[in-house]
């Protein structure tokens, strides 16, 4: 098992490949995807476990603010979380960073399940061009 406070994928435009078959990535925090450059994470093995996953940022420098993109790619494995959010906007208005894709795996919730950010289901080997979103199950 690997573990860290929290892990930024991005700072170069990076893509980061989580493959080990029964390994266990732990980020006690936030996973930031996309964060000062545009970045992916993508899941190939293992389990991927953060409280947090943000997709996306908006730097703010004395010319401009711009937009960074994150996006996070599940495939045959599993990614815990309690919250998966956009992170470009403005503070109280997250609406830009990216978009998820699964084309396999779990997604399950720690807590209470906030997803809310666009994604994008396909069979492994396809792409889909429906745009779902996803939703935790009422408490019965």
């Amino acid at each position: 098992m690997a573990q860290c406070f929290s892990l930024h994928i991005g700072a170069t435009a990076i893509r980061a490949a989580i493959s080990d078959r029964n390994g266990t990535l732990a980020v006690t925090d936030t996973i930031y995807v996309g964060d000062q450059n545009n970045g992916t994470l993508e899941i190939n093995g293992g389990t991927t476990q953060a409280w947090n996953v943000q997709l996306g940022n908006t730097v703010y420098n004395p010319m401009a603010a711009h937009n960074i993109y994150g996006k996070p790619f599940a495939k045959r494995r599993i990614l815990k979380a309690y919250e998966v959010v956009l992170g470009g906007g403005t503070p109280g208005n997250w609406t830009s960073g990216g978009s998820c894709t699964w084309s396999g795996g779990t997604l399950q919730a720690i807590g209470a399940l906030k997803f809310a950010v666009p994604a994008t289901l396909a069979r492994a080997g396809q792409r889909s061009t429906r745009t779902v979103l996803l939703a935790p199950f009422p408490a019965s």
